[in-house]
Parts: structure tokens; C-alpha cells; sequence
């Protein structure tokens, strides 16, 4: 079992121009992240105190990188990838205070355009991969980049996530019918045809007609994406793409009392989850949890994480909101 040491909380943060580099740890920061599965761009608000002049002067520069690192003594990691959108400095008494706005490859998405012609017949599944590799050209001088193309639909089918219904409790009171329960092979059996449904769906689908692309990439992979069932968003400048409804990495991230998790989750207006836990760097959109609470004992799947901290002696946690995952 994997033991978590949630205590004792630091950061790195990393703000560079791709030729200088300036790195914060001691500093009192406070910061604000929502990131989502959409294919908007994540942002971040940081809030510096008492930076000193020349520092001020620095973060003023264009083009500028943040990467921020967050958590513990003995687990750190990354929480925020991103540029600078606009700054503001303000004098309070004899504090500064600055607030950094960040967008997650914000310039670089919206610089990014194509203007390319497909014929009739054209899979859209190629369609979309011409649309990730023009995500991966950058205009010549811009430091942010997309560090990691995730291929579509490449991943092996396996059983990542799968997790057998228990059968009904048996009641005293005679009842409606229950329908006979399936089998743990027979529940595995569905999840691994569902898996392939979906990713063969979105491979057999073509164009019926030529099609024109003309504009920004990202939004027209957008809308490809949500035409074939399929998820696009950017996580920390890494371009995902994947079967909604499935899951973007292999990986399933414990979550109960012995690792973070505050309180109960609870249930969300659309039927999803609401879970909240002191600050795991692991937790992005596209993940998956096993939470384990006196209520729930289930693998979820996230949607929109945000995490929020304050060095000093504010509010470090993240919050996750998720929906069944099968």
C-alpha cells in the first residue's frame, strides 16, 4: 500500500521567457486552477506578495512560461503549465501585491490556424490527427509549445477502471422481480465491448461531402471531436483526445482518508460527484479515482478539477468533479 505523507506544503514556480528563468519557493503565493475536459483553455490566478522590484519588471516581459509545481515535502509535482495573459501590481500600505492571469497554451491555440481541403470519403478519424499535428507547428518566436501529442484512439483496449457491480442486498419483503445478476466475466466482457464500440465508431465514420477547414485549429477540432463522440482538451500545453465517456490514461488514483480525501463526496445537480481532498498535483480531467468513503466505493471518472492553495496557512486542497465511470 502506498504510503501518503500530505503534510509540510511547498512549491516551485517557475516563470521563464525560454532564455531566463526566474524560480520561486519561499515566497508567501496564493493560486486558483480550473482545469476542465473541454477545449477551453485551463486558467490560473496567482497571487504574489511582496515581490520585489526587479522581479516585478521581469514577469512584465512577453511571451512568458509558468510552470507551477505544488503539494508536499515528499510528493511534489505539476499543478499548472502555462503563459502569462496580464498582470496586475497593486500597493497595499507597504505590501505589494501582484496578480498573474494564465491561460493553458492560450496564445498558442489562438495563433494556431489551417486552411486545408478534404475529399469526400476522407475518414474523419484522419481528419482530426491532420488537425493534432497542426497543434504540434508553433509561429517561429513563440516560447509556449504543446510538449505531448496523444495519438487517437491508440491506446490498448484493456480493463483499466472495471469494476464488477455487487449484487442486490436480498430484501425481507417480497418485491418486483430482480433481473438475474451478470457474472464478473460477463460485466468485464460488456466494458471491453463498449470500449471498442465507441473507438470504432469514431474510425468508420467519413466524410459524405468535401470538406473546407478555414480557421482557428482548435475549434474546428472542437467540433470534429464532439461529431465522432470524442473529447479534446489541453492539459498543462499537452493536447488530448480520446472516446468521451472513457478515460485518457491507464492509470486509477486512490483517493480515501489515508490519502486526502476530505469529508464525504457528494452528489451534483446532474447527477455527477463532488469530491474534495487536500492537494493532489495527480488529479487532471481525463483521470480516474477509486474514492473510498463510508458512502461510496467507486471508480469515477474526473471532468473539471480545480485546485486552490495559499503557502502560509490558507486553503490548500483540490476539488474534483466527476461521473461514473462505466
Amino acid at each position: 500500500m502506498t504510503e501518503y505523507k500530505l503534510f509540510d506544503r511547498r512549491y516551485e514556480l517557475e516563470v521563464n521567457d525560454g532564455k531566463e528563468a526566474r524560480v520561486w519557493t519561499d515566497l508567501n503565493v496564493g493560486f486558483k486552477i480550473t482545469k476542465t475536459n473541454e477545449a477551453t483553455p485551463n486558467e490560473m490566478e496567482l497571487t504574489f506578495y511582496n515581490l520585489g522590484p526587479d522581479s516585478r519588471a521581469f514577469i512584465y516581459r512577453k511571451n512568458l512560461n509558468v510552470i507551477l509545481k505544488a503539494g508536499y515535502r515528499d510528493s511534489m509535482g505539476l499543478v499548472f503549465r502555462g503563459n502569462i495573459e496580464f498582470i496586475n501590481h497593486e500597493k497595499q500600505g507597504t505590501d505589494w501585491i501582484s496578480r498573474i492571469y494564465c491561460k493553458d497554451g492560450g496564445a498558442a491555440l489562438r495563433t494556431l490556424t489551417i486552411q486545408k481541403t478534404f475529399a469526400k470519403g476522407t475518414p474523419l478519424t484522419r481528419v482530426i490527427e491532420d488537425l493534432i499535428k497542426k497543434l504540434g507547428e508553433l509561429p517561429p518566436g513563440l516560447a509556449g509549445q504543446l510538449q505531448q501529442i496523444n495519438q487517437l484512439a491508440q491506446r490498448e483496449i484493456d480493463v483499466q477502471g472495471f469494476k464488477p457491480k455487487k449484487p442486490p442486498v436480498k430484501q425481507k419483503k417480497k418485491t418486483k422481480a430482480q433481473p438475474p445478476q451478470q457474472s464478473e466475466a460477463q460485466q468485464r466482457d460488456e466494458y471491453l465491448k463498449k470500449k471498442e464500440d465507441q473507438r470504432q465508431k469514431a474510425d468508420d465514420t467519413k466524410l459524405q461531402k468535401a470538406l473546407v477547414l478555414r480557421g482557428s485549429a482548435i475549434e474546428k477540432l472542437k467540433i470534429l471531436c464532439e461529431t465522432l463522440g470524442l473529447v479534446c482538451h489541453v492539459t498543462d500545453q499537452s493536447l488530448s483526445v480520446y472516446p468521451a465517456g472513457l478515460a485518457e490514461s491507464t492509470r486509477v488514483i486512490d483517493l480515501d482518508v489515508s490519502s486526502g480525501l476530505i469529508g464525504s463526496p457528494e452528489r451534483t445537480e446532474n447527477g455527477g460527484w463532488k469530491v474534495m481532498s487536500l492537494l493532489r498535483h495527480e488529479l487532471n480531467p481525463g483521470m480516474l479515482v477509486s474514492v473510498g468513503s463510508l458512502y461510496l466505493d467507486d471508480v469515477l471518472l474526473v471532468q473539471r478539477v480545480e485546485h486552490t492553495g495559499e503557502r502560509s496557512s490558507g486553503p490548500w486542497f483540490s476539488e474534483i468533479f466527476c461521473t461514473e465511470y462505466q
